[in-house]
């Protein structure tokens, strides 16, 4: 028997075990429960009750339709192939498109209905803080930079519900599109071809840590969005020597620290390759000059604003001393789950690095940038044991380009052609794109709208309540200055060490009898235990009790800022 009948009979056969076996995996579910085991392996006790039995029936349903299809294209592939190649030269592009707008429809599923972290709520509240006159780090406890709570004040015109929320997040979506517009653009700017570069957006877009964190509100993608334009205007000038994307590089780098104080991750880079540049006399001390007075302009006009509120001796308590206070300390570790969700990313990854150690001397200044930032910002978070996903996200658009290098590089031979450079991310994107399709599709947020929706419809707009774990307190006042992180972080008490006990007299049951919210958590203290429940009825959400007999109160908005100067004249349990 000839070798090609041989492997033809080969492909056809394995084509049709393939297919029966897809079928079998649909109807019987037989991959259920071994998608289940190893979930209960890689996920915590925590995080793997919060995924219904419905979520590994979906995995179930996705591998037996992914073998099937498979399948069949092998099975294809054997009667068809010069047909195949003719149409996948054809439709290339347009099956990348396809890709595309498929992952950016799924990112927006995901906005609509991943779950709500407690930073959501954390910053969403400090943005409402912003709106109704208070100061940040005088007035509230913040240990984050203020920029984005001051670009989500313009929303609230729209009205303090739940829509807001879901308004945010949409732009922290479109931050997300920008990324990955400016990571197109870096690639094609240090010699990537089109068609690679697009495949680098295609590579960041299915990153699943990238779009779960990215989409969060936080301040993390619009920093990340700054710091990928300082990067790609630092290219320009490092090309075409213009003094004026130098000071695009510097003001955005600076902007972006105003988000968080994370962005200075890309100061040691930037002011390397411009130091290294100005001493082999490739640029004036000039350039110098401009990117330092460029980065530092935000950054002095913010020193300004923070002396005019006098609110510097708390920012510089809060956002340095307390900071750094647990630069070092332990934080939810993203590793695991992040090889398990990209695995093929991972390798591509190494082989990646390993291509541009092997042919650094052929990299240009541009790709070194790139190379540079990519290892500095994926591997600080591990080096200070901050590995939370979040932390990675300014890495991830840069190491998608190195990707690209090493793509473009291993694929350029002709026998490459393009039904297998499409099969090859296909099978670098299948993966991660389960994990998309589970948070956009089987997992949701019903639960918590509900109970946000609760606590606004049964408290008037100057009502206080207690939410110590940012859960459900969106639009309201809250009872104290720590309005949270008293308990699990414990950031109260480092606070207390840096401060001499400030707020050493800090007791939750006391200011909950003095403060009289509206309505309360039981996060921190025991309820029955406390003489609360008196007072207090369980609502129908767990965890979550209404004062007894009481309606809403009936305040103007404005007497809000009566509530916060009431507070600060209050000792140790006012809001300040």
């Amino acid at each position: 028997m000839k070798p090609k009948t041989f492997s033809k009979i080969f492909q056809i056969a394995a084509g049709i075990i393939g297919f029966i076996a897809g079928i079998v995996i649909i109807q019987n579910g037989i991959l259920t429960d071994w998608i289940q085991r190893a979930a209960a392996f890689v996920l915590s006790t925590e995080a793997f009750e919060m995924n219904l039995p419905a979520v590994f029936g979906f995995f179930n349903l996705l591998t037996g339709l992914l073998l099937s299809v498979v399948s069949c294209y092998v099975v294809a592939n054997v009667f068809l192939k010069d047909w195949l190649e003719i149409r996948f030269q054809k439709y290339y592009w347009f099956l990348l498109s396809v890709i595309l707008v498929f992952l950016v429809i799924l990112g927006f599923l995901i906005v609509l209905n991943k779950t709500i972290q407690v930073d959501e709520i954390e910053h969403v509240h400090s943005a409402w803080y912003v709106v109704h006159g208070a100061i940040p780090y005088s007035d509230f406890f913040q240990h984050h930079n203020p920029l984005l709570w001051y670009c989500m004040t313009p929303f609230f015109i729209l009205g303090e519900t739940i829509t807001l929320f879901f308004i945010f997040r949409g732009f922290m979506f479109l931050c997300i599109l920008a990324i990955a517009y400016t990571v197109y653009r870096i690639g094609r700017e240090t010699g990537l071809h089109r068609e690679w570069a697009v495949i680098s957006v295609i590579l960041l877009l299915s990153e699943v840590i990238f779009i779960k964190s990215g989409i969060e509100i936080r301040p993390d993608s619009p920093y990340v969005l700054l710091g990928s334009i300082s990067c790609l205007y630092l290219i320009r000038f490092v090309k075409r020597f213009n003094q004026v994307s130098l000071m695009i590089c510097g003001v955005t780098l600076g902007l972006s620290f105003l988000f968080i104080q994370k962005s200075i991750i890309l100061i040691f880079p930037f002011g390397l390759v411009l130091l290294i540049r100005y001493l082999i006399r490739k640029i004036p001390f000039q350039s110098l000059l401009v990117f330092t007075a460029a980065f530092l302009s935000p950054l002095l006009l913010f020193g300004i604003s923070l002396i005019a509120t006098k609110s510097l001796n708390d920012y510089y308590v809060t956002n340095i001393l307390l900071n750094l206070n647990i630069l070092f300390s332990n934080q939810q570790n993203c590793l695991t789950m992040f090889i398990t969700q990209n695995p093929l990313h991972i390798v591509l990854l190494f082989f990646a690095l390993g291509h541009v150690i092997f042919h650094r001397k052929t990299l240009s200044w541009e790709q070194m940038i790139v190379i540079l930032v990519a290892v500095l910002a994926a591997g600080f978070p591990i080096l200070v044991r901050r590995t939370a996903e979040r932390n990675f996200l300014l890495g991830i658009p840069f190491l998608c380009v190195v990707a690209g290098y090493f793509l473009q590089s291993w694929l350029k031979h002709p026998k490459w052609n393009e039904r297998r450079k499409l099969g090859i991310v296909m099978l670098i994107v299948t993966l991660p794109t389960f994990f998309l399709l589970k948070t956009g599709l089987i997992q949701h947020n019903r639960h918590q709208v509900r109970q946000i929706q609760y606590v606004l419809k049964n408290t008037a707009k100057t009502d206080r309540v207690y939410d110590g774990n940012n859960v459900f307190n969106l639009f309201r006042p809250d009872m104290h200055y720590f309005w949270y992180a008293v308990y699990g972080n414990n950031l109260i008490v480092r606070y207390n060490q840096i401060t001499g006990g400030k707020y050493g007299d800090y007791d939750l049951s006391l200011l909950i009898q003095e403060k009289r919210p509206m309505i309360i958590s039981n996060f921190g203290f025991d309820i029955s235990g406390s003489g609360l429940l008196s007072t207090y009825q369980e609502s129908p959400f767990k965890g979550l009790y209404i004062r007894r007999s009481m309606q809403p109160s009936n305040h103007s908005v404005n007497s809000f800022i009566n509530i916060l100067e009431g507070g600060k004249r209050s000792t140790g349990r006012g809001i300040r």
